[in-house]
Protein backbone atom coordinates (compact mmCIF):
# COMPACT_ATOMS: atom_id res chain seq x y z
CA UNK A 1 0.00 0.00 0.00
CA UNK A 2 1.16 3.89 -0.67
CA UNK A 3 1.78 6.24 1.73
CA UNK A 4 0.21 9.16 0.79
CA UNK A 5 1.70 12.79 1.73
CA UNK A 6 0.04 14.97 4.15
CA UNK A 7 -0.05 18.20 3.16
CA UNK A 8 1.30 19.26 6.12
CA UNK A 9 5.09 17.67 5.54
CA UNK A 10 4.64 18.60 2.30
CA UNK A 11 4.31 22.55 3.55
CA UNK A 12 6.86 21.95 5.95
CA UNK A 13 9.31 20.64 3.18
CA UNK A 14 8.65 23.06 0.84
CA UNK A 15 9.20 25.96 3.36
CA UNK A 16 12.47 24.47 3.91
CA UNK A 17 13.70 24.36 0.46
CA UNK A 18 12.63 27.84 -0.13
CA UNK A 19 14.68 29.13 2.43
CA UNK A 20 17.61 27.47 1.98
CA UNK A 21 17.46 28.09 -1.89
CA UNK A 22 17.04 31.65 -1.12
CA UNK A 23 20.31 31.84 0.82
CA UNK A 24 21.91 30.64 -2.36
CA UNK A 25 19.66 33.27 -4.31
CA UNK A 26 21.21 36.14 -2.78
CA UNK A 27 24.38 35.42 -4.59
CA UNK A 28 24.20 37.10 -7.98
CA UNK A 29 28.04 36.62 -8.92
CA UNK A 30 28.49 33.35 -10.54
CA UNK A 31 31.88 32.26 -8.91
CA UNK A 32 30.35 33.42 -5.21
CA UNK A 33 27.06 31.20 -6.03
CA UNK A 34 29.24 28.16 -7.37
CA UNK A 35 31.23 27.99 -4.17
CA UNK A 36 28.04 28.68 -1.96
CA UNK A 37 26.40 25.94 -3.81
CA UNK A 38 29.42 23.61 -2.84
CA UNK A 39 27.42 22.61 0.08
CA UNK A 40 29.00 22.71 3.50
CA UNK A 41 31.17 25.16 4.79
CA UNK A 42 33.90 22.62 4.70
CA UNK A 43 32.54 21.69 0.89
CA UNK A 44 32.59 25.51 -0.10
CA UNK A 45 36.15 25.50 1.82
CA UNK A 46 37.09 22.71 -0.51
CA UNK A 47 36.18 24.36 -3.28
CA UNK A 48 38.05 27.37 -2.25
CA UNK A 49 41.10 25.56 -2.00
CA UNK A 50 40.64 24.24 -5.72
CA UNK A 51 39.99 28.00 -7.16
CA UNK A 52 43.30 29.21 -5.36
CA UNK A 53 45.06 26.48 -6.74
CA UNK A 54 43.28 27.30 -10.27
CA UNK A 55 44.23 31.11 -9.83
CA UNK A 56 47.98 30.31 -9.05
CA UNK A 57 48.46 27.84 -11.32
CA UNK A 58 46.89 30.99 -14.13
CA UNK A 59 49.97 32.92 -12.61
CA UNK A 60 52.32 30.89 -13.58
CA UNK A 61 53.45 28.70 -10.33
CA UNK A 62 53.59 25.05 -9.87
CA UNK A 63 51.11 24.14 -7.19
CA UNK A 64 50.32 20.81 -5.42
CA UNK A 65 46.39 20.48 -4.00
CA UNK A 66 47.04 19.06 -0.71
CA UNK A 67 44.74 15.96 0.32
CA UNK A 68 43.31 17.91 3.05
CA UNK A 69 44.65 16.24 6.29
CA UNK A 70 48.06 17.90 5.79
CA UNK A 71 48.82 20.44 8.47
CA UNK A 72 48.19 23.08 5.40
CA UNK A 73 46.06 22.96 2.20
CA UNK A 74 48.42 23.73 -0.58
CA UNK A 75 52.38 23.91 -2.28
CA UNK A 76 53.73 26.44 -4.36
CA UNK A 77 57.14 26.48 -5.65
CA UNK A 78 58.85 29.37 -5.52
CA UNK A 79 62.46 29.18 -7.30
CA UNK A 80 63.76 25.92 -5.80
CA UNK A 81 61.22 25.75 -2.81
CA UNK A 82 58.09 24.83 -1.65
CA UNK A 83 56.43 26.91 0.73
CA UNK A 84 53.08 26.15 2.40
CA UNK A 85 49.67 28.36 1.70
CA UNK A 86 46.85 27.81 4.00
CA UNK A 87 43.44 28.57 2.15
CA UNK A 88 40.66 29.54 4.04
CA UNK A 89 37.24 30.78 2.80
CA UNK A 90 34.55 32.86 4.29
CA UNK A 91 30.95 33.80 2.97
CA UNK A 92 29.50 37.31 3.74
CA UNK A 93 26.82 37.35 6.11
CA UNK A 94 24.47 40.19 7.82
CA UNK A 95 25.62 41.61 11.27
CA UNK A 96 23.54 41.25 14.11
CA UNK A 97 20.10 43.27 13.60
CA UNK A 98 21.37 45.48 16.57
CA UNK A 99 23.75 47.03 14.00
CA UNK A 100 20.74 48.06 11.91
CA UNK A 101 21.91 51.51 10.17
CA UNK A 102 19.77 54.80 9.91
CA UNK A 103 18.50 54.08 6.83
CA UNK A 104 17.61 50.26 8.17
CA UNK A 105 20.23 48.14 6.21
CA UNK A 106 22.80 46.03 8.25
CA UNK A 107 26.87 45.64 7.36
CA UNK A 108 28.17 42.71 6.48
CA UNK A 109 31.15 40.39 7.45
CA UNK A 110 33.34 37.79 6.94
CA UNK A 111 34.84 35.28 9.33
CA UNK A 112 38.06 33.37 8.92
CA UNK A 113 38.17 30.91 11.53
CA UNK A 114 40.69 28.02 12.62
CA UNK A 115 44.03 30.13 11.31
CA UNK A 116 47.49 28.64 12.68
CA UNK A 117 50.09 30.53 11.80
CA UNK A 118 53.15 28.03 12.41
CA UNK A 119 51.76 26.22 10.01
CA UNK A 120 51.77 28.07 7.02
CA UNK A 121 54.06 30.37 4.90
CA UNK A 122 51.02 32.29 3.36
CA UNK A 123 47.44 32.59 3.91
CA UNK A 124 45.38 33.16 0.89
CA UNK A 125 41.61 34.16 2.02
CA UNK A 126 38.65 34.06 -0.27
CA UNK A 127 35.77 36.32 0.36
CA UNK A 128 32.65 34.62 -0.80
CA UNK A 129 30.56 38.32 -1.51
CA UNK A 130 26.93 38.55 -2.46
CA UNK A 131 27.60 40.09 -5.83
CA UNK A 132 31.84 38.85 -6.50
CA UNK A 133 34.54 36.44 -5.10
CA UNK A 134 37.59 38.60 -3.73
CA UNK A 135 40.91 36.65 -3.03
CA UNK A 136 43.13 38.15 -0.74
CA UNK A 137 47.29 36.99 -0.09
CA UNK A 138 48.88 37.76 3.44
CA UNK A 139 52.74 36.61 4.10
CA UNK A 140 54.92 36.99 7.21
CA UNK A 141 53.37 40.79 8.04
CA UNK A 142 49.66 38.91 7.55
CA UNK A 143 50.96 35.94 10.25
CA UNK A 144 52.26 38.60 12.54
CA UNK A 145 48.91 40.72 12.40
CA UNK A 146 46.81 37.17 12.84
CA UNK A 147 49.04 36.43 15.87
CA UNK A 148 48.28 39.72 17.53
CA UNK A 149 44.48 40.79 16.22
CA UNK A 150 43.37 37.37 16.37
CA UNK A 151 40.42 35.95 18.63
CA UNK A 152 41.55 32.51 20.33
CA UNK A 153 38.73 29.62 18.97
CA UNK A 154 38.59 26.01 19.44
CA UNK A 155 40.58 25.29 16.51
CA UNK A 156 43.30 28.07 16.01
CA UNK A 157 42.77 31.95 15.55
CA UNK A 158 39.81 33.60 14.06
CA UNK A 159 39.28 37.05 12.16
CA UNK A 160 36.72 39.24 11.41
CA UNK A 161 36.24 40.95 8.28
CA UNK A 162 34.20 44.07 7.77
CA UNK A 163 32.39 44.74 4.40
CA UNK A 164 34.91 46.42 2.84
CA UNK A 165 37.38 42.93 3.07
CA UNK A 166 39.80 45.33 4.87
CA UNK A 167 40.28 44.11 8.52
CA UNK A 168 40.00 46.96 10.68
CA UNK A 169 42.99 46.44 12.27
CA UNK A 170 45.38 47.19 9.41
CA UNK A 171 45.11 50.84 10.28
CA UNK A 172 45.91 51.83 7.00
CA UNK A 173 49.07 49.07 6.33
CA UNK A 174 48.42 47.01 3.51
CA UNK A 175 48.62 43.38 4.98
CA UNK A 176 46.09 41.18 3.26
CA UNK A 177 47.05 41.59 -0.59
CA UNK A 178 44.79 41.53 -4.18
CA UNK A 179 45.99 38.44 -5.56
CA UNK A 180 48.56 38.98 -8.61
CA UNK A 181 51.90 37.68 -9.09
CA UNK A 182 53.97 40.66 -7.20
CA UNK A 183 51.60 39.90 -4.23
CA UNK A 184 52.30 36.19 -4.18
CA UNK A 185 55.82 36.97 -4.30
CA UNK A 186 56.09 39.54 -1.47
CA UNK A 187 54.25 37.34 0.38
CA UNK A 188 56.33 34.39 -0.09
CA UNK A 189 59.48 36.25 0.46
CA UNK A 190 62.00 34.31 2.76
Amino acid sequence: MATKVKAAVLNRAFAQYKKDTNKVQAFTNTVSRRLVESGSSKDMGRMGEYLVKAELEDLGYEVKLLSGIESCDLKVKVGQSWKRVEVKTARASLQSKSNTRKDGTRGKQFFFSSLKTQLFDMVVLVFVDYDRTVIKVGGKLAKKHIDFWGTKGNNGLGLRFGENMRQDKEYGKNVFLDLDKKNVRLSLKS
